[in-house]
């Protein structure tokens, strides 16, 4: 650190105590820096945004009447999983619902 010009004295009061194998004086550095890292300021504070979930757009798909064959319920079993995704609250599942389209 000294030759890039760079001091952190957090750094510099834990090198000493930890050669000198002072355990109390490495116990309160460490304590120092939890405090400084658990610090409820330092926590990121915005959370995604819900999205609003279109149910009508799920309703029609819901209907499951017309279906009679094994092909004809896992064709709707794909399309209701990928309109899940679309219409899911959750941005980061909605953003998988094109590559399970892609990948049915």
């Amino acid at each position: 650190l000294d030759e890039l010009g760079l001091s952190w004295p957090r750094y510099e009061r834990l090198v000493p105590a930890a050669l000198a194998n002072d355990t109390p004086a490495l116990s309160e550095v460490l304590r120092q820096t939890l405090r400084v890292v658990s610090r409820p300021d330092e926590q990121p504070t915005a959370r995604p945004q819900k999205l609003a979930v279109k149910q009508s757009a799920l309703t029609w798909l819901w209907e499951s009447r017309a279906r009679t064959t094994k092909d004809d319920w896992l064709e709707w079993m794909s399309r209701l999983a990928v309109e899940l995704l679309r219409e899911s609250p959750a941005p980061a599942l909605r953003a998988c619902a094109p590559v399970a389209q892609m990948h049915p």
